[in-house]
């Protein structure tokens, strides 16, 4: 890309218009459906919703970081035989962070192996179930992106550089959207409590990080270019 505009404050450089498409084609569906297949789809449109606001409360604190930034929303990622949906990708001037987005509902317990326990009441009565670790989730993302990196590397010497720095530069994040689930990460060790964030505390957490990091920062150029590089790989859902 020839022209951009100089960084200053952040910018949302991809947004997300899957989810949008989705919606459509779930409410075109539900307009035609049975009245028993309605109801299911109906809920389908609802977790989407769900799902899409928990995304936009993160966009909001984002977009009001006042952080020069780049800002990849909803990366659909393919490698050889892998794919990764990655939420957000946020580039920095030191570090780039990956963030998972959980606009979860119940109480989330998280215990010392990284696994995620949710508890929900109905009429008066818990239940416990697990369910996939964001943490799992978000760590495979990280080894897609590392691969699609290393491959653009121009030779061994600085694929192995960067292999070898690659932690200090990438950063997962596992953003809790929704403000009324109690989390307990108490029995979690430091590594995997200090992933784990409420949205409200995202951007106070990408500062501490950039803060710590020895990395000199990057210039806008640079920023840019890694943006491109990562949209290259960039394989959106085909409508059907």
């Amino acid at each position: 890309m020839g022209f951009f505009k100089k960084l200053s404050g952040p910018v949302l450089y991809k947004d997300s218009f899957e989810m949008k498409n989705q919606l459509e084609d779930l409410n075109r569906l539900h307009e035609q459906a049975c009245e028993e297949t309605k109801k299911l789809i109906f809920q389908d449109m609802r977790l989407l919703q769900y799902g899409n606001q928990g995304e936009e409360n993160v966009v909001f604190e984002l977009m009001n970081s006042f952080m020069p930034m780049l800002v990849l929303r909803d990366l659909q990622l393919g490698y050889e035989d892998q794919t990764a949906q990655i939420d957000f990708v946020v580039i920095t001037r030191k570090l780039v962070f990956v963030i998972e987005c959980k606009n979860l509902f119940g109480n989330i317990e998280v215990i010392n192996t990284g696994d995620f326990i949710r508890t929900l009441e109905f009429g008066g009565k818990k239940r416990c179930e697990g369910i996939y670790s964001p943490i799992t989730q978000n760590r495979r993302h990280l080894e897609i992106i590392k691969a699609i990196r290393k491959e653009d590397k121009g030779n061994i010497l600085l694929k192995m550089m960067f292999e070898k720095h690659f932690e200090e530069n990438y950063k997962s994040i596992i953003v809790l959207a929704n403000e009324k689930t109690v989390l307990n990460f108490n029995k979690a060790n430091k590594g995997i409590r200090d992933q784990i964030i409420r949205n409200d505390q995202l951007i106070a957490q990408i500062k501490k990080l950039n803060a710590l990091s020895d990395n000199e920062p990057n210039n806008d150029k640079y920023m840019y270019d890694l943006a491109e590089s990562f949209l290259r790989y960039h394989q959106p859902k085909r409508k059907v």
